[in-house]
Parts: structure tokens; sequence; C-alpha cells
């Protein structure tokens, strides 16, 4: 049963991750009579999502004061992480490369995943967690293990691009300004503790 309970988990951690979708997770796990939650630190690939999340909302933020007429604001977001990490243009603009790539890779995910958690939504609200796994248990699992190879993948990608110098700068920082832990059950307790704001990011 404990199995059964921890891939219905995995399968709405993951979408919860990918959504925002943090109370449906939270339903499923009280309804599946899951034990206390343990708290874990969060994975290193975990921590660098975080980071280009974050990044991209600054860049979103300085898009949005550039078209307000506050150039001077935009840049001073814009750059922020880049001043933090005295990184050259071209190496934050690996980060950001990856970030945009990193979304079009999660939205692919998501894309997949959805359909079959929706039946499995319906199927679960008709047998009850009793009747077991719901049939698409198995391939929301595999999704997420196919978006956890993805994060690990990008990782060592961003490591080959920036050298090992500049990766482990961008290590560091990453490991340092990505606070919180992480549970079986998302929650709102990491964050990005950078100056121009601290961003709250579901884990």
């Amino acid at each position: 049963m404990f199995r059964v309970a921890t891939r219905i988990l995995a399968l709405w951690a993951l979408m919860s991750i990918v959504s925002g979708d943090v109370s449906y997770a939270q339903r499923i796990a009280l309804q599946a009579g899951a034990a206390p939650l343990s708290q874990h630190a969060i994975p290193a690939h975990h921590r660098y999502m975080y980071f280009l999340r974050y990044q991209r909302f600054l860049n979103k933020k300085a898009d949005l004061l550039d078209q307000q007429g506050q150039s001077e604001k935009a840049a001073a977001l814009r750059n922020h992480l880049q001043q933090d990490l005295k990184f050259t243009d071209e190496q934050i603009g690996v980060l950001r490369k990856t970030g945009l790539q990193m979304q079009s890779d999660l939205a692919a995910i998501h894309a997949q995943a959805m359909p079959i958690i929706r039946e499995d939504r319906k199927w679960l609200k008709a047998n009850g967690r009793k009747a077991g796994s719901p049939p698409g248990a198995s391939a929301v699992h595999q999704l997420q293990q196919q978006r956890e190879a993805l994060l690990k993948k990008m990782v060592d990608e961003i490591n080959a691009q920036l050298g090992p110098q500049s990766g482990a700068k961008l290590a560091a920082y990453v490991n340092s300004h990505v606070v919180g832990h992480s549970t079986r059950v998302p929650s709102h307790r990491a964050k990005i503790g950078t100056k121009p704001n601290h961003l709250e990011a579901n884990q």
C-alpha cells in the first residue's frame, strides 16, 4: 500500500512542481493516509531549476519595466545575477538560453502528463484508493524519471559550457542562495535569497 501511495504522490508532486498545483497534491496525500512528511535537502538539480526560473522571473520583470520606460530599473534586474556571479555576457547567455530550453522541456512533459492525470483523477474518484494504483501511475512515474534525468543532464551541460572554474562558482552561488527543504509533498518553503526579491519555489 505504501508503494501505491508513493506512486500517487509522485504523480501529483511532478505536476505540482511543473504547474504549481500544490493543493491537489496535499489532498491526495491526506486521502492516501501518508506517513508524516520527512524533510530533506533540496537536490542539487532542483536548486538549478529554481535558480533558472528565478532568472527568467527577473528577465520578465525587466521586460515589463522597459515597456513602462523604467530602463535603469530594468537593467538592474536583468543584470543582477550576472553581477553577483561576475559572469561575462557569454556566460550569462548560457544560463538564459538553458532556462528557456528547460521551460520548454518541462512544458512538454507537463503536456504529456496532464491527460493521464485527468483520467487518473476520474478513476480515483470512481474507485477510491483501496482499489489500488490508478491506471496511469506507471506512465506518470516514467515521466517523473524523465524529468529528473532531464534536469540532471541540464546541470551537466551547463557545467560543460561554463568550464570548471565558472561552473564551480555557479554551483556555490546556487547552493548558498536557493534555501529551504523538500518534502514528499511540495511546499512553499524553498526561497531564492537574492536581493531584488525572495522568490518562493514549490518543492
